[in-house]
């Protein structure tokens, strides 16, 4: 069954890799012009850009590779690095899905996986934002689907080598991007496997290729990783946070409150795009048929990885008694949606027109919706990290000190804007459970005027009582940042 196709579809579907460019370094010219300080996320890397094969707080080390070369080549100008880091990242993303949903399903699943990727907030929203590693496992799971499909609409005999290190190589980098991506991975191969049609993927002797790729580029991080699990496991404190709407669910021995909150992190992470296709579809025809059996089949195969993978990770957070699950875990797991949804279910022309419409709307509004945060409330973005960073250096003696923040994204902004005054300061690593005490002279800075808070308080004696520097944010919203400062002397030291 076919149907002809309106001219648009193939115009804006072409011009699709143009205004994912387009969007996307809108986004980093925005960015860079709102503030020199840094986000959340992007501080994490300040104090974490040497060349190691693991970090803590159970990152593995390609986003920090990737910022070491991007200070080295803007000359340590960290907020155009992280800016050069991260949006070609999500423009991979966007590009890759593009390329894939094409190669399944035509001009029309291309210009509807961009379409669907507006209405998913982790997304069109928090990845423009706020996320790091979150976008690079985007990147990565998109280039896992995009290799993959590549190989499932080939014959065998027409897949050619470079194929099978595209493959390999894709798989190498989620691996190296967040731990977290082996809950898409498993289930993808599984799903691969037990489709007829894609079996033949897995069952090639050829995918040796791919398995050596990603043995020779992960494997070193990986193994870096089973060694320094304590460090590699960190982060998995926060799925037993009893934080949260579900919190009150808590039962003894198994994670219902925490299962319950990654249906509402489901929720949250696909919800208002799988609402906006079921609306959209309404009463809609039939779906023409796929072009090519293998196109549907892996399609289908796609779905099946996310229901395996939300499956895997609701077993895990069930018998491992977990009570929190954020949306942001779930980004690797659902990162096929949109070629999912643009392809299984296309929309005919007049509706994708309007839902091509409605998502150009949400892509402009994420951003007046992140000039209009940084501008108009109390974002880190808008501290005034150079003036509270003048106030500290006239008020104590913090030459070789080392910066450790209350909040790491405090700590390390202030340490780069001494260091912007000439001083020899370095920031503290973001914390991650159990880390040690920094030995040398410390800064300890906290927001607010009250007592040293708890993140800080297992630390040694003050030299002598906190001081407190404020100014107003640099921004429209009226608010102004204060911040208490301890100075605390080397270890050993006697006063």
């Amino acid at each position: 069954m076919t149907t002809q196709r309106p001219d648009w579809i193939d115009r804006w579907a072409r011009r699709g890799p143009w205004l994912v460019l387009a969007y996307v370094a809108a986004l980093a010219a925005l960015r860079l012009w709102l503030s020199p300080h840094l986000e959340v996320d992007e501080a994490h890397f300040v104090g974490q850009t040497d060349l190691r094969m693991a970090y803590g707080n159970s990152h593995p080390p390609l986003y920090n590779w990737l910022m070491h070369v991007a200070l080295a080549l803007t000359g340590g100008a960290w907020a155009p690095a992280a800016a050069a880091v991260k949006f070609p990242l999500l423009a991979a993303f966007h590009l890759l899905t593009w390329d894939a949903a094409r190669r399944l399903g035509g001009s029309r699943a291309a210009l509807g996986a961009l379409a669907a990727s507006a209405f998913l907030p982790q997304i069109v929203w928090m990845s423009a934002l706020t996320l790091t590693h979150s976008v690079l496992v985007l990147a990565s799971a998109a280039a896992v689907v995009h290799a993959g499909a590549l190989l499932a609409l080939r014959p065998p005999e027409r897949r050619h080598p470079r194929l099978w290190l595209w493959f390999g190589a894709a798989m190498a980098l989620g691996a190296m991007s967040k731990y977290s991506f082996a809950l898409f991975l498993g289930p993808y191969l599984a799903a691969l496997w037990m489709g007829r049609e894609t079996r033949g993927i897995i069952a090639d002797r050829r995918v040796a290729i791919s398995a050596a790729v990603f043995a020779v580029l992960a494997g070193p991080s990986l193994i870096a990783a089973s060694l320094q699990m304590r460090q590699s496991t960190a982060r998995m404190s926060k799925l037993f946070s009893t934080e949260g709407a579900t919190s009150g669910l808590d039962l003894p021995g198994i994670g219902l409150d925490g299962f319950l909150s990654l249906l509402q992190a489901g929720a949250a992470w696909a919800g208002p795009a799988l609402i906006v296709w079921w609306l959209a579809r309404r009463g809609a025809a039939p779906a023409p048929a796929f072009p090519d059996r293998r196109a549907d089949a892996y399609v289908q195969a796609l779905g099946r990885t996310m229901l395996a993978s939300l499956a895997v990770f609701a077993a895990i957070v069930l018998a491992g008694d977990m009570h929190r699950v954020r949306e942001r875990y779930l980004t690797p797991a659902l990162a096929a949606l949109p070629v999912w949804l643009a392809a299984a279910r296309p929309l005919d022309a007049p509706r994708l027109r309007a839902l091509a419409r409605l998502a150009a709307f949400a892509y402009v509004m994420a951003l007046v919706g992140v000039a209009g945060v940084t501008t108009f409330s109390a974002h880190r973005l808008a501290y005034p990290y150079d003036a509270l960073a003048a106030q500290i250096a006239e008020r104590a003696n913090v030459e070789g000190a080392v910066i450790v923040g209350a909040r790491h994204v405090d700590g390390a902004n202030l340490a780069l804007a001494l260091q912007r005054r000439g001083l020899d300061v370095r920031a503290a690593e973001a914390p991650w459970p159990g880390q040690p005490e920094p030995a040398g002279r410390q800064v300890l800075v906290w927001e607010g005027r009250g007592p040293r808070p708890a993140s800080l308080r297992d630390r040694r004696a003050a030299e002598g009582p906190p001081f407190v520097v404020s100014a107003p944010l640099a921004n429209r919203s009226g608010a102004v940042a204060a911040f208490s400062v301890e100075i605390v002397p080397p270890a050993g030291h006697v006063r």
